[in-house]
């Protein structure tokens, strides 16, 4: 079992919160594990560790870099194996620390059952060096639904998703709906579009 933090910043240093390997017994004998980062440009962890006999867990730094690049918040895993063993792994979510502006277009306007294909649309300036994932949300999910995630392609400023305006069955008129991109660190992008009512209201006889 290998337990870490679940997020760290860029340029962080060596983290006060330590990196754990544990064993589901102690072992009888001083037992050698082996450590790797997926991305040592930015999280480095020592090479091995050693848990000593009659324990069954070990401590380990963790030391987070600062690349310069635009990359967004990048998951490293780090792994840790031992002959005889099971190997384990962790996730750390190393946010961005340089920062980028997001932007959102929308259209004017859709109607409740419509759906609009790549028509809206999220911006990034500067573009990134790799491919980032944009989380999106809307102020009323029950009105308009967007994709969770968009990516913005290594190299781009842009990328285009999906809207689909609910049909709620409902005689409740038009409503301003908000949609948000967001990235840890970044500046919000937002842009609002109006969902138009599709019902009828009865008619009432004279």
């Amino acid at each position: 079992l290998v337990s870490a933090p679940v997020g760290a910043r860029e340029g962080d240093g060596v983290l006060r919160e330590r990196g754990v390997v544990q064993l589901s017994a102690p072992v009888v004998r001083d037992t050698t594990i082996s450590i790797q980062s997926s991305d040592p440009k930015k999280l480095i962890v020592p090479s091995t560790v050693t848990i000593l006999a009659g324990t069954n867990r070990v401590e380990f730094s963790i030391r987070v870099l600062d690349d310069t690049a635009l990359d967004g918040t990048v998951p490293v895993v780090i792994r840790a194996d031992a002959p005889g063993y099971c190997g384990g792994s962790a996730i750390v979510a190393v946010a961005d620390n340089e920062k980028a502006a997001l932007r959102v277009n929308l259209p004017r306007k859709i109607r409740e059952g419509g759906r609009l294909q790549k028509e809206g649309v999220v911006r990034v300036h500067p573009r990134p060096v790799r491919d980032i994932a944009v989380q999106l949300r809307t102020s009323h999910p029950e009105e308009l639904r967007v994709p969770a995630i968009v990516r913005i392609p290594a190299g781009q400023s842009s990328a285009e998703f999906d809207l689909v305006a609910v049909d709620d069955n409902r005689i409740d008129g038009a409503k301003t709906v908000t949609v948000t991109a967001h990235v840890d660190n970044w500046i919000d992008g937002s842009d609002s579009i109006v969902v138009l009512d599709n019902a009828i209201p009865p008619v009432s006889a004279a």
